[in-house]
């Protein structure tokens, strides 16, 4: 494993590039969750990447600008940036390793990071992809609150979802779950953002709960007709990105290698 800084100068991303040995056909860059979701997720995610390896895949993960190990600070984290950083993973994937394919791998909000990037990837395998970011934005604000209650062993919070707001509206940063938030990253979440009918992609496995299918097949129909190789499938799995335990969504990840080694043995397009 190679770990290295690369992008921008004034605010380079911490990146890790885990490479089998021999000839790599393939590269999945890992666009991670957000906040607690990727901290919640890194483990398990870290140990698939090493297992894709074995498989012969070469894995690009980083952490986001704003996140982690690399440059800015949490303030200036926003859904723009997010899809920019995975643009920029792409591209550095594709310049400095022989891969002939490159693919982004995103998991709930960096699912969504992926689609948005248009960072002229080969293929894209979603993991439960938050598509309704003012209800992800909402859900993060009830989670704050009710881990202030726990916290304080109280029965009514501190700080309610509209004082939180009403402070963002003001231009005001708040802290989410110990993540600054800044008023832009809530404006571009609440403007709800549309999902691109161009698709992201040639080629996208889209990958969810049971649950989420109807509304998967729904956003990516307009990808179909304009010639998109769409595969939505879906299987009982652990919620595993809301806790810290050692669940892994195993139907997720042994479709996704299957998949990406369908791929592998096709020849490669002209994009």
């Amino acid at each position: 494993m190679e770990h290295f800084f690369f992008g921008a100068n004034s605010q380079p991303m911490f990146g890790l590039l885990t490479e089998p040995a021999g000839r790599v056909r393939t590269g999945l860059v890992f666009c991670p969750p957000f906040g607690e979701e990727m901290v919640s997720t890194y483990a398990r995610l870290a140990r698939w990447s090493k297992e894709l390896a074995g498989r012969g895949f070469a894995v690009l993960r980083y952490h986001p600008r704003g996140t982690g190990e690399s440059g800015g600070s949490s303030r200036e984290f926003t859904v723009t940036s997010a899809a920019q950083d995975a643009a920029t993973a792409v591209e550095w994937m594709r310049e400095h390793t022989e891969v002939e394919r490159v693919g982004i791998f995103g998991l709930r909000f960096g699912a969504s990071a992926a689609v948005y990037a248009a960072a002229q990837a080969d293929f894209l395998i979603l993991w439960s992809p938050v598509i309704n970011l003012r209800l992800y934005f909402r859900d993060m604000l009830r989670l704050r609150m009710t881990k202030d209650m726990i916290h304080l062993k109280s029965d009514r919070v501190r700080v309610t979802a509209k004082e939180l707001t009403s402070e963002l509206e003001a231009g005001r940063s708040i802290d989410l779950l110990g993540y600054e938030t800044s008023p832009e990253l809530y404006r571009q979440m609440t403007a709800g953002p549309s999902w691109p009918n161009d698709p992201p992609a040639p080629e996208v496995l889209w990958l969810g709960l049971p649950s989420e299918r109807a509304q998967a097949e729904a956003v990516t129909g307009a990808w179909k007709d304009r010639g998109c190789r769409v595969d939505v499938q879906t299987f009982r799995e652990p919620v595993f990105w809301e806790d810290f335990s050692s669940d892994f969504p195993l139907q997720f990840a042994d479709f996704s290698i299957a998949w990406m080694e369908r791929k592998t043995a096709e020849p490669v397009s002209t994009r």
